[in-house]
């Protein structure tokens, strides 16, 4: 037992070490598991025991499915002597199956590391999201806001004209210098795309969200340009007749609607890449009722691999093929780019910084043969 604590603690020195001089960068996923008891001749539960340590000490965080991720520990200033840093965090209410909860989760962790204070404010509606956007900005030194609809624009250039440093998650406004921290969706889309011209479909369609919101939120634009480019580069013809841009109700209403109105003329579609996770519910959902087999008549790829939508199936986890759009790390870095921007007195230039996808296969892909 002894020889045992022994080891272990000479392996969290050791990795602590690497965290020191920044070999393990925040924000990055240190080596798997298997490969750690390799590199350090242990056996799984020594190795085990280290790296619970570091996760207690908000060195690391361990990521269901994913892995274990680097925290950043920021070097907090005061603003004022005495006044710590608080910053306002605006993101949706809750519900049973949106990944609101993971991005929040993230964000207080990363505060809870660093010395940070925050308020988090969970509006019901859009409407209720501004108010509490201006409100939120008289008593903190920075604001985080997971975007709904481009009808916060406005709010968005009132805070600005009062330069209140602000970064927004998962989206942002294309004709607006204001900092963001999103997925590469130019990339998601290309992988999921590609993928599916690799395993031979051809008539690929893509079902996005409404035109208006198309010519604002940047993050449509960049998604549809992925797949756009991911045809090219493969030798296939863009067809604006496979696009979908829908606005019926919800997601899952607008993916339900999409499909269905694609099918009443390319009856020839053997694919579909939605611009999110529960668009590609809606279009599964149609496909059932018109008795259209998935993946074996259509494949489906949608984006964002949110984990609460296996509560939509009857028969357990969610087999949606995805990209996945890596929410927790969105939330680290939204905390880490708006301590930048409180810094140095938000002064930087207002980029959007973009986090890696990466494609997730499961049950809704199939090869052509």
């Amino acid at each position: 037992m002894k020889k045992r604590e022994i080891k272990y603690l000479l392996i969290y020195r050791q990795i602590n070490d690497l965290l020191e001089k920044k070999e393990y960068k925040p924000f990055d996923f240190i080596p798997k598991e298997e490969e750690l008891c390799k590199i350090y001749s242990a056996c799984r539960p020594t190795l085990a025991k280290a790296l619970d340590l570091l996760v207690k000490e908000g060195r690391l965080k361990r990521i269901k499915g994913k892995g274990t991720i680097v925290l950043s520990v920021l070097a907090v200033p005061k603003i004022v002597t005495g006044q710590s840093v608080t910053i306002g965090v605006i993101i949706p209410a809750v519900s049973q199956i949106n990944h609101t909860k993971v991005l929040c989760d993230s964000v207080k962790l990363c505060c809870k590391t660093s010395g940070i204070k925050y308020i988090v404010a969970e509006p019901y509606s859009i409407e209720n999201m501004m108010n509490q956007m201006i409100h939120l900005s008289r008593d903190i030194n920075g604001l985080i806001v997971y975007p709904w609809s481009l009808l916060m624009l406005d709010t968005v250039r009132q805070l600005k004209a009062r330069n209140v440093p602000l970064v927004l998650i998962n989206n942002y406004f294309q004709d607006e210098s204001t900092a963001a921290v999103i997925p590469d969706f130019h990339k998601a889309a290309y992988m999921a795309t590609a993928y599916l011209i690799s395993r031979g479909h051809r008539q690929i369609a893509h079902i996005t969200q409404a035109k208006a919101e198309h010519k604002v939120m940047g993050a449509i634009k960049e998604f549809r340009g992925g797949y756009q480019k991911a045809l090219g580069d493969h030798g296939l013809s863009f067809d604006r007749q496979l696009i979908e841009e829908t606005t019926d109700g919800d997601n899952i209403q607008r993916g339900y609607t999409g499909i269905r109105n694609l099918l009443a003329n390319r009856k020839e579609i053997t694919a579909v890449v939605a611009f999110n996770d529960l668009i590609a519910v809606g279009v599964i959902k149609a496909l059932q009722e018109l008795t259209i087999k998935v993946p074996d008549d259509i494949s489906v790829i949608g984006f964002g691999d949110d984990i609460e939508l296996h509560a939509i199936y009857d028969h357990g986890e969610c087999p949606l093929s995805t990209v996945s759009a890596n929410r927790e790390i969105l939330g680290f870095k939204a905390v880490d780019r708006l301590h930048e921007l409180i810094l140095n007195k938000n002064n930087l230039p207002a980029s959007q910084i973009r986090i890696e996808p990466k494609l997730i296969l499961r049950k809704t892909c199939k090869e052509i043969s």
